[in-house]
């Protein structure tokens, strides 16, 4: 999966920001496209088109959490990455609780970058004794892309990824790639509160 996260990278620039062109209005619209049109386009045969849409439906909040369970049974790996990360990002949503279970399901089975989304999701759902250890896990992981996406998540995951502390020092201090260090040293700012030290940043 993470051999293919470079072009969701990509398309996560190319995607409308989460303000850029939301209206508070009946019905709420991003870049002028209803959550309803946007959820058309996650059927569509073009990978670009289908991942700017589940990128933007995220950006609805609750109202596009359904759009957003349902992507999760996506054959598109990418698909149900994002579609997991969106849906720890409304986790007060009626959908989001219900798609729990098959987040679970996906922290266990799924891809190891959809183990990661679905970590941060089932943290921020209010599991974070059965997620946080996946992200520590990942930050060991020789990719990069892994690793640094693991402190990502636990950096955005707060206090509720305290007990991942002593992981994210250890990274910090002498993982043998900056970027991780420098990524891994920021989580562990947001994990704990503290500012990175001089040496972190």
């Amino acid at each position: 999966m993470f051999a293919s996260l470079p072009l969701a990278a990509a398309l996560l620039l190319a995607a409308p920001p989460p303000g850029d062109g939301f209206a508070v209005g009946d019905p709420p619209t991003v870049a002028g496209r209803t959550a309803e049109r946007w959820a058309a386009d996650l059927s569509d045969e073009n990978r670009i088109v289908r991942n700017r849409a589940v990128l933007s439906l995220r950006a609805f909040g609750a109202a596009g959490a359904p759009h957003l369970a349902e992507a999760l049974r996506h054959e598109d790996e990418a698909m149900r990455f994002w579609a997991a990360e969106g849906l720890g990002m409304t986790p007060a949503a009626r959908a989001a609780k219900e798609a729990l279970s098959a987040l679970r399901t996906m922290l266990q089975e799924g891809a190891v970058a959809e183990r990661l989304a679905a970590a941060f999701a089932v943290a921020r759902l209010g599991e974070p004794e059965r997620a946080v250890p996946v992200l520590v896990e990942g930050l060991k992981h020789p990719s990069r892309g892994v690793a640094v996406t693991s402190a990502d998540f636990l950096a955005r995951l707060g206090a509720a990824a305290a007990p991942a502390a002593d992981a994210l020092r250890e990274a910090a201090e002498n993982h043998e790639d900056y970027h991780v260090r420098y990524r891994s040293a920021q989580a562990l700012a947001a994990v704990t509160g503290s500012a990175p030290t001089k040496e972190q940043k």
